[in-house]
């Protein structure tokens, strides 16, 4: 094994990487980021809309990565899915009789 070797593949991988098309919900991803950037204070309202504009005209992931590779990742959400139970339970979470359908999700 070749550590030369190992750094330079992940070097040309980035690279191919960055120069793939990206899609509208890469540039979504983008100005969510942005967004979220802005309401913390990281970018002046001028530097926002600069930003925006330009992931909106990204063409590439390298084009999209360059607008966001001095902020902060966006951390995953913290919440969990617990189940969800529309009636009355018994104080532990379990629905009490009847014949509803399977409960659904909700955020914790």
């Amino acid at each position: 094994m070749d550590p030369a070797n190992d750094t330079m593949a992940i070097v040309e991988g980035q690279s191919s990487r960055n120069g793939m098309r990206a899609a509208d919900a890469d540039r979504e991803r983008v100005a969510e980021q942005l967004r979220s950037a802005h309401a913390d204070g990281r970018l002046d309202l001028t530097e926002y809309e600069e930003r925006v504009q330009q992931a909106w005209a990204a063409r590439t992931y390298g084009d999209l990565d360059a607008l966001t590779v001095d902020l902060p990742q966006a951390r995953p959400s913290t919440r969990r899915l617990v189940p969800r139970c529309d009636g009355p339970t018994n104080g532990a979470g379990r629905a009490l009789g009847g014949s509803r359908s399977p409960p659904g999700l909700a955020r914790a």
